[in-house]
């Protein structure tokens, strides 16, 4: 996990980037990346339910990030310290 890590910073877009029937695809954007970290590897065939996956995927992708801190600070706080 980065150390300035903000979940503030990831947001969900909903893009049309393909033909119909299923010309939506969610992409994960993180603040002062141009690229997207993240993207949807099918369409969809409404920008609702690319929306409600993206959201989805965003929530996995910042429990991932979270995790290992959380684990990081649990093991720091129960190993002793030396003198």
């Amino acid at each position: 996990m980065h150390r300035n890590f903000d979940p503030e910073d990831y947001a969900v877009v909903v893009k049309l980037r393909a033909n119909p029937p299923t010309p939506w695809r969610w992409e994960i954007y993180c603040a002062g990346k141009r690229l997207p970290v993240e993207q949807s590897g099918v369409c969809f065939a409404s920008r609702g339910t690319a929306h409600t996956a993206g959201k989805e995927a965003l929530a996995r992708l910042l429990d991932r990030q979270l995790r290992p801190a959380a684990e990081s600070e649990r093991s720091a706080r129960s190993t002793p310290a030396f003198s």
